[in-house]
């Protein structure tokens, strides 16, 4: 159930939206373990971002064992037609271990070949001081639905 928060965000502004309030707040509740941001070399559209955060998805599920969290968002690119992906991913490991086996399953699903370099991954561990990534990812949720997609997967 979703918890009413009464006290504004310091960092990344989220544009006064409730929408946007209110799910980095439901965000803020969970014990990430990763902030990622993903890009490909390629033109990504909105439909390929949510096949590939599927694939990643399923592709954790075989490494592990079990069922990570997973919550992305592909936004659009300012001034072009290309998509980028950002997420908050939860594993039950350290943070240091779970953004690299973040990151190598980022280089499977994006299968970016002779491209690796150009298939860009930023994954670093959830700051909980700062609190930040929930509010970060939740920025973009009260946009038009053909500038965004979204979901969570557990």
């Amino acid at each position: 159930m979703l918890e009413l928060v009464t006290e504004q965000p310091t960092r990344h502004s989220i544009k006064d939206s409730p929408i946007s309030y209110h799910f980095a707040a439901m965000l803020s509740q969970h014990s990430w373990s990763c902030f990622c941001v993903f890009t490909t070399y390629y033109p990504l559209r909105s439909d390929r971002a949510r096949t590939l955060m599927n694939q990643m998805f399923y592709d954790l599920t075989l490494t592990l064992g079990y069922s990570p969290k997973l919550f992305w968002v592909a936004e659009k690119a300012p001034r072009k037609d290309n998509f980028h992906l950002h997420a908050l991913v939860e594993l039950d490991m350290p943070q240091d271990i779970a953004c690299e086996i973040v990151e190598q399953s980022w280089k499977r699903v994006s299968k970016a070949g002779s491209y690796m370099k150009r298939n860009a991954s930023w994954v670093k561990p959830f700051e909980y001081e700062r609190n930040c990534g929930s509010h970060y990812v939740s920025k973009q949720l009260n946009h038009r639905k053909e500038e965004i997609d979204w979901d969570f997967v557990f």
